[in-house]
C-alpha cells in the first residue's frame, strides 16, 4: 500500500511466476526418504464422460453428439452419431461397477467446435479416469551435514520422490509447498 498524507494512493501485490527451482534434487529410500505414506482415492473417477461446450442463444449447449470417432481410422476409440459420451474400455474393465459406467460431465462453456469438445472431453477423461494419491513423507534433511550441501532444498523447489518399497519403483516430482512434502 502506498499512502500519499492520509490517502491511500496505490495498492500493489507482487505475484510469484514460480518460486523454488528444480535443481535436481531427489529424496530416496536408503538415503534420505525415511517413510512414505501413500493414501489412494479414486472417489472421483470417471469411465465416461459426456462433453459440453459453449450454449447458444436458446441456452443450447454444445455437444459432439453427431461426431464419429473409429478406431480404426486413427481415433483413439469407437464413438458412433448420436452418442453424447465419450467411453474408455479400458477403465471400464478396472472401474466400471457392474454393467454401469461411471459417468461425468466435462464442461468448456468457450468451446464452439465438437470435433475440438470431443477431444478435450477424451483429454479430460484419460485425466479422470485414474486414482489420484496423496503422499506424506518423513524425510531427513541432509545439507545440515557436513559435505552434503548440495543437498539444499527451499519452499517451492521441484523434487522428485523414489520410493523403492514398490515394484516397480513408484517416482513422483512435485513442489516443495510447506514443512510437509505434499505430490501430485
Amino acid at each position: 500500500i502506498e499512502v500519499d498524507g492520509s490517502q491511500i494512493s496505490g495498492r500493489y501485490i507482487d505475484l510469484l511466476k514460480q518460486r523454488g527451482q528444480n535443481n535436481g534434487k531427489r529424496f530416496e529410500y536408503t538415503k534420505d526418504l525415511i517413510k512414505v505414506q501413500r493414501t489412494e482415492n479414486s472417489q472421483q473417477i470417471v469411465t465416461a464422460l459426456i462433453g459440453l461446450g459453449k450454449a447458444d442463444q436458446q441456452g443450447n449447449k454444445l455437444t459432439f453428439k453427431d461426431v464419429v470417432w473409429s478406431k480404426a481410422n486413427g481415433d483413439p476409440t469407437d464413438k458412433p452419431a448420436g452418442q453424447d459420451y465419450v467411453f474408455d474400455e479400458n477403465a471400464y474393465q478396472i472401474w466400471g461397477r457392474g454393467l454401469r459406467q461411471i459417468e461425468g460431465i466435462y464442461e468448456d462453456s468457450n468451446e464452439t467446435n465438437p470435433y475440438t469438445l470431443l477431444q478435450k472431453t477424451w483429454n479430460e477423461l484419460q485425466r479422470r479416469k485414474n486414482s489420484t494419491y496423496t503422499y506424506n513423507l518423513d524425510v531427513a534433511m541432509l545439507e545440515r551435514i557436513a559435505g552434503y550441501e548440495h543437498e539444499t532444498v527451499r519452499l517451492g523447489d521441484t523434487v522428485a520422490i523414489i520410493d523403492k518399497t514398490f515394484d516397480p519403483p513408484d517416482r513422483k516430482s512435485t513442489r516443495l509447498n510447506s514443512s510437509h512434502l505434499g505430490i501430485s
